[in-house]
């Protein structure tokens, strides 16, 4: 509600001698006007502004609630959005420029030797070999005499003896491995040779 005062402003005009002016009306009281601002919390938690102006009807000294008018408004804030979709990822940047190499650290100190340990204690001797079956000499009894260097040989043991590949015949009959005995004996590497053992 506005409220227009008009002022009227009167002139007067005389020719006379100036006289005093009468006194003017006693005024008469105002009207009482209360503003009230208060915040509201909707079930929807919408924050809301009211505000309430009362004006008092009649021009009496106070306000009084009884003869008043009431002239209010509400201003309210929008509801919250719904959460918006997540954005797509971003580009990857490029690649930062490799650093400079460092500085190759100082070498370290040798450290002192560690000590000696103590010797072992000597292994217990072994048995001593027998020598009597080792192969200590190649014989090749009649000497070179095959054209292509593969004469029959036999071989000398440490006891004396004399290991070869002994056959029945010269057509290879029962070949086998033996010690031979003193005798005669023939080759059978196509040489014919003939050799005693004694």
């Amino acid at each position: 509600m506005k409220i227009t005062l008009l002022s009227i402003l009167l002139l007067s005009v005389s020719c006379g001698p100036r006289r005093p002016g009468t006194t003017g009306l006693t005024g008469a009281n105002g009207l009482s006007l209360v503003v009230d601002v208060s915040t509201l919390i909707t079930p929807d938690d919408i924050i809301c502004k009211r505000t309430d102006i009362y004006q008092d009807l009649d021009r009496n000294n106070f306000y009084s609630p009884s003869d008043r008018y009431n002239n209010g408004f509400l201003i309210c804030d929008g509801k919250v959005g719904a959460t918006g979709e997540q954005g797509n990822d971003g580009v990857q940047g490029s690649q930062g420029e490799q650093g400079n190499q460092g500085e190759q650290g100082n070498q370290g100190e040798t450290g002192e030797q560690g000590e000696q340990g103590v010797a072992g204690v000597n292994g217990e001797n072994g048995l001593d070999a027998n020598v009597a079956y080792q192969v200590i000499e190649i014989v090749d009894p009649c000497g070179q005499q095959h054209p292509n260097g593969f004469d029959e040989v036999i071989l000398k043991l440490g006891n004396g003896k004399y290991l070869a590949s002994f056959s029945d015949n010269a057509n290879g009959k029962n070949t086998r491995f033996s010690i031979l005995s003193p005798g005669t004996y023939s080759t059978t590497d196509g040489t014919n040779c003939t050799f005693t053992l004694t």
